[in-house]
């Protein structure tokens, strides 16, 4: 605990004295504006656009997340607080997040939302997004932190060619070896079609959440505003 401590005091000094510490790899933020002026510029029908197309933009969204992430638990007990609109305000100011009036708005940063789970301690659950035609295409990562480096425990995206939104994660209680079951759903962009599907998948963590394992998932269709009861 006093080693704990000690790095917490540590990183609160460098941060307080090194306000530039959050914006990481200049490289990375390089890379990701240089990945969505491509895909802004791919064409001027962006409908024929498939997921193929934004992969890039989708690696070096993460990859420049990723170096701006804290390094170790001590530090994300400091930055967490801050650590999401300091993002933001770091796309915003390149540009980089979706605008207001969305139409044709492709290639863009559409969603980024950091959550500390309840269930455990020391990890962060990123849900990114970039905005791709009639939607969103979002990605769901877990990360955890350890008091001398931090791991990324899964990524997670939908597999439609014209992208996924994310709709839903659920944290089960745990059984009776610590585990849980985490659950996760995406449904699929989609322009003026009444047909959609719901895509899910269901992965086992254990206690420390160092990794997840699948267990099941699938995909069902349905129709928009139709009587679940027929």
């Amino acid at each position: 605990m006093l080693v704990e401590g000690m790095a917490k005091l540590w990183w609160c000094f460098i941060l307080s004295s090194s306000p530039f510490l959050l914006w990481g790899d200049q490289g990375e933020l390089d890379r990701l504006v240089a990945e969505s002026t491509r895909v802004r510029s791919l064409t001027p029908d962006f409908s024929e656009l498939t997921r193929q197309d934004w992969k890039g933009l989708q690696t070096s969204f993460r990859s420049w997340l990723e170096s701006r992430l804290p390094n170790d638990a001590p530090a994300l007990d400091v930055m967490f607080p801050k650590l999401e609109g300091q993002l933001k305000a770091e796309l915003r100011s390149h540009d980089l997040l979706q605008p207001d009036k969305p139409e044709g708005a492709v290639g863009y940063v559409s969603a980024l939302k950091l959550i500390q789970p309840s269930e455990y301690r020391n990890a962060v659950i990123v849900q990114a997004g970039i905005s791709v035609p009639c939607g969103s295409d979002d990605s769901w990562y877990l990360y955890h932190f350890t008091l001398n480096g931090k791991q990324r425990i899964l990524e997670a995206n939908g597999s439609s060619k014209h992208g996924n939104e994310f709709v839903d994660s659920q944290f089960s209680s745990l059984d009776r070896f610590g585990n849980r079951l985490l659950y996760l759903s995406w449904d699929g962009v989609q322009c003026a079609s009444v047909w959609n599907g719901l895509e899910y998948r269901v992965l086992r963590l254990n206690p420390e959440a160092d990794h997840a394992q699948p267990v099941l998932s699938g995909d069902h269709t349905f129709v928009i505003d139709d009587d679940p009861a027929r």
